[in-house]
């Protein structure tokens, strides 16, 4: 008898839900432009486990900050502002002294971005 067909339909589900994240986590991994996903006010750990882009953990107890590994995108995640960003080269994210995301710092990005500027007619 085929082994799927014995499973119950919960850990049918269940197994298809840890598939998928598996395929997500080596995807993300695998992933050409690394990004750091974050919130203001968020917990440091939580930004690093959400973000593809390697940095390093912050420092209990001190404000300070700390840079991506490479370079990355910036994912700000929020209901009504989120954005994404292209990658940037100079990038910093500072925490408090309670662990928690307070601001960031950009370059502009590697490619640089056109921007829709009205253009005026010459006048004769």
């Amino acid at each position: 008898m085929n082994p799927l067909r014995r499973m119950k339909w919960r850990r049918k589900v269940l197994a298809i839900a840890v598939a998928a994240l598996l395929i997500m986590a080596v995807m993300r991994a695998l992933s050409d432009k690394p990004e750091i996903a974050l919130v203001i006010d968020e917990p440091w750990e939580a930004m690093r486990l959400r973000s593809s882009a390697a940095i390093d953990p912050d420092f209990p107890g001190y404000s300070w900050f700390s840079t991506p590994k490479s370079d990355a995108r910036l994912h700000f995640i929020d209901d009504q502002l989120g954005f994404l960003t292209p990658l940037a080269r100079f990038f910093t994210v500072s925490f408090d002294r309670n662990g928690l995301v307070r601001s960031l710092r950009m370059s502009p990005q590697i490619e640089p971005l056109l921007l829709d500027v009205p253009q005026r007619s010459a006048i004769s």
